[in-house]
């Protein structure tokens, strides 16, 4: 979506599910990055005061 700049139809089309899927995907995704940042925000921390 970010690197194409491709709108939620379009990919909907292109991977043939509803725009409601594509949010839901999105959705899933900024939780899994979260996730990640903040393990690497840990990571660095500890890195840093070691």
């Amino acid at each position: 979506m970010l690197v194409r700049e491709m709108t939620w139809r379009e990919l909907a089309e292109k991977y043939n599910v509803s725009e409601t899927m594509i949010a839901k995907y999105r959705k899933k995704a900024m939780a899994e990055m979260k996730e990640l940042y903040l393990m690497r925000e840990k990571t660095a921390c500890c890195y840093l005061l070691d």
